[in-house]
């Protein structure tokens, strides 16, 4: 009988034995299966974001697309964009005024306009007496005679600059600093569907209210009316204070006055009138006191909308107590 159970034991130890192999031998099999399935899935993610990712810009491909070499002299050389469809490239670097003048003369005809920031402008059409405008022309639109006003009289008269377009919906937009006459600052925003500047003359800043030097930033105009697209800006046109004949007045009394919009009802952010002629908001995002920054269109409100028409209403009142108040109409959809 001792003879047996020992027998059983021995048995059973053997079965075990063998069974805890197998345990191990599926498990190992198991986390081997995991591995190759987590690399396989690993591989494919790759591949598939090799489809998507963007190709960056680099020197060699800079100057093929402007069609001149990086002068040799050039410092700060800094750059960023994407050179596949909707490509930008957006360029910087300092450089002698000789070496300037070599690598733009192939962008916009080398032509630079005094006192023009093009990355801080003005787009208009040409209904009006402008200063310091420098006419942009849309060739990819039209044979000959699309073309809207720029400007950015704000801008010091060392920023030399200009915007052109070329073919299809390319542009350029190029600003040299010459305020070290030795050692000029560059900026080019070459883009396939410009973020600076205008791709329709429909899509320009428009004047809402008529005899009032408000412009509005995100209206596309139609026959029928102004499409909001996105989020409305709105500025107080600097003509005012340049000019006595800017819509057959003068508009002086406007600086430092309060400004208060509402639409639909709803009353916006407050916001006031600068001594240097900017619309500022009272306050940041955050709910700090905004900063003026010396950029146009400071002011803007964005808003998940319905479809429909809506109302936008301005009231001012001057530093002497005069008021003023209008509205106008947009529709989304």
């Amino acid at each position: 009988m001792a003879y047996a159970a020992r027998n059983a034991l021995t048995l059973m130890t053997t079965f075990f034995a063998k069974r805890g192999k197998l345990i191990m031998v599926l498990i190992l099999v198991i986390v081997l299966a995991n591995i190759v399935v987590m690399a396989v899935c690993n591989v494919s993610t790759l591949f598939v974001l090799s489809l998507f990712r963007q190709r960056q810009w680099d020197l060699a491909s800079i100057e093929r697309t402007v069609g001149a070499a990086i002068p040799d002299d050039a410092i700060d050389i800094h750059y960023d964009g994407h050179t596949e469809r909707g490509a930008y490239l957006d360029l910087t670097f300092k450089a002698s005024p000789d070496s300037i003048s070599t690598f733009i003369q192939d962008v916009c005809g080398s032509i630079l306009h005094q006192q023009f920031n093009p990355f801080n402008s003005i787009d208009v059409s040409e209904n009006a007496p402008y200063q310091l405008a420098v006419v942009v022309y849309l060739p990819a639109l039209a044979n000959s005679q699309l073309r809207y006003l720029s400007y950015s009289p704000n801008a010091p008269t060392t920023f030399w600059g200009n915007r052109c377009s070329i073919a299809g919906s390319t542009s350029y937009n190029l600003l040299v600093d010459k305020t070290n006459p030795n050692l000029y600052d560059l900026r080019l925003f070459y883009s396939v569907n410009s973020q600076y500047g205008v791709s329709s003359r429909s899509f320009l800043d428009q004047r809402p209210i008529a005899d009032f030097p408000l412009l509005a930033r995100g209206l596309l105009a139609w026959d029928y009316g102004s499409q909001l697209l996105g989020k409305l800006c709105l500025e107080i046109d600097p003509q005012a204070f340049l000019s006595d004949r800017f819509l057959r007045r003068s508009w002086t009394h406007l600086l430092g006055a309060d400004v208060r919009f509402s639409i639909d009802g709803h009353s916006l952010p407050s916001a006031y009138i600068s001594d240097e002629g900017y619309l500022t908001p009272q306050q940041d995002g955050e709910g700090n006191p905004f900063e003026p920054n010396g950029q146009y269109f400071n002011y803007c409100y964005r808003e998940v909308w319905t479809d429909g028409l809506h109302t936008a209403a301005i009231d001012v009142t001057t530093t002497s107590g005069e008021n003023f108040s209008d509205s106008w109409e947009f529709f989304t959809d």
